[in-house]
């Protein structure tokens, strides 16, 4: 393994074939063979699997890798193995766009939960190893999802915890909620579960996603307990509220995000830096063709062009008139083409509806707006879908935050 000290080496092709690596900074004032003896010394975990490496080394302190992978690749590979240390604890997992963006980023999840077995079988589907299990986290309790991760994971690993809780207690668009709201507990039971595995396994950092309302005024004693509890773990607190399309993603989607990490990670981590570039609705599914309509009244024979190609049938009038929903209504809102889309995020008479204003949006165009991959599919009935993907954190921006997260504990290795 190469050692994280030498992300700085300077690649350079001297000759055809031939590749060499400067010596880091600190041997850089003296050409002394005890200086290039340690250098091999470092660099010998690296070259262990390959005998062909052996005496390598001249006078000009270039190694020669002819027949070897780049040197880049040996050190994210060094990268990936750190990374992947630490085992992701998923909480509230739902179909894990949250978990694929961690996955892209070079994490792993080794166990999740959600009481939702639709979003389960779905999580399941398209991640390896059917980590994903169906446990109702508030009826479980912490000591039940420790017990549960015990099985899973080897006390004394490294593991970080990430997680959605259910939020439509604090969402904005919930006009009538409270800050007595029963969900509104569930950060709290987030906590506790961190609290308890915390006694047997090595936590380095938390992340809690949820809607901006989180922040509003009649929830700020909610929000305040919320970062205290992650003080009294021993982590620093980060949160921020991020635009999904700020990160790649063709929505407008508000969410608070927290971190609690370790001091070691904290000193380096910060959000990830907004791109003012937005990826619109027309450039994602224009091209889509008509969906399948579905019916109550019979069984629906899958789209050929994705399985999760299929929506409402267009029963209204207005979706055959030039109606415009007011701006402030909840239904028949209609995206636009050239702008990133509204929030994906409504019951079965609130999916958005296409631009062209004949219809809903199907679950694949949705998937597609919240950023999952083409290769992604959800199982289960419509309703169940339309659940699953309005309740997803957008792959590309789980990412992005995901990276910030990797860059910060690697800047420590």
């Amino acid at each position: 393994m190469v050692a994280p000290h030498y992300v700085s080496f300077a690649l350079s092709t001297v000759a055809e074939h031939r590749t060499t690596i400067s010596i880091p900074h600190r041997f850089e004032s003296s050409a002394s063979e005890n200086q290039e003896s340690m250098l091999k010394t470092e660099l010998a975990p690296a070259m262990s699997d390959n005998s062909n490496l052996n005496n390598t080394f001249n006078h000009s302190h270039e190694l020669n890798l002819d027949k070897f992978r780049d040197i880049e690749d040996i050190y994210c590979d060094a990268q990936e193995r750190n990374i992947k240390k630490i085992k992701l604890v998923s909480l509230f997992c739902g179909a894990g766009g949250l978990d694929w963006g961690f996955k892209k980023a070079g994490f792993k999840t080794a166990i999740a939960f959600d009481f939702n077995k639709s979003a389960v079988d779905s999580f399941n589907k398209n991640h390896p190893g059917n980590v994903a299990k169906v446990v109702d986290i508030e009826k479980t309790g912490a000591l039940g999802i420790l017990e549960l991760v015990r099985k899973k994971i080897k006390p004394g690993s490294d593991i970080a915890i990430i997680g959605g809780p259910p939020c439509q207690g604090f969402s904005l668009a919930n006009v009538g909620s409270k800050a007595c709201d029963p969900r509104n507990s569930l950060p709290r039971t987030y906590l506790e579960i961190v609290k308890e595995l915390m006694v047997e396994f090595k936590v380095h950092f938390l992340l809690i996603e949820n809607v901006s309302g989180i922040k509003a005024e009649k929830h700020a004693k909610t929000f305040d307990g919320i970062i205290q509890g992650i003080k009294e773990l021993g982590l620093v607190p980060h949160y921020d509220i991020l635009n999904a399309a700020h990160y790649g993603v063709p929505q407008v989607r508000k969410r608070m995000i927290l971190v609690g990490a370790r001091p070691y990670i904290s000193k380096n981590f910060s959000f990830p830096v907004k791109k003012m570039k937005f990826r619109t609705v027309r450039q994602t599914i224009e091209n889509f063709p008509e969906p399948v309509f579905f019916e109550r009244t019979e069984k629906v024979k899958p789209s050929d062009f994705h399985p999760n190609h299929w929506t409402m049938k267009p029963r209204s009038e207005k979706f055959h008139s030039a109606y415009v929903a007011p701006a402030n209504s909840r239904s028949f809102k209609r995206i636009a083409w050239d702008l990133p889309s509204k929030t994906i995020a409504f019951g079965n008479r609130e999916i958005l509806v296409h631009p062209l204003g004949h219809r809903r949006l199907s679950i694949y165009e949705a998937m597609r707006l919240q950023g999952f991959p083409e290769t992604f599919s959800l199982v289960g009935t419509l309703s169940a879908q339309v659940t699953q993907v309005s309740n997803a954190v957008p792959p590309p921006m789980a990412k992005s935050i995901a990276l910030s997260l990797k860059r910060a504990i690697l800047s420590n290795a």
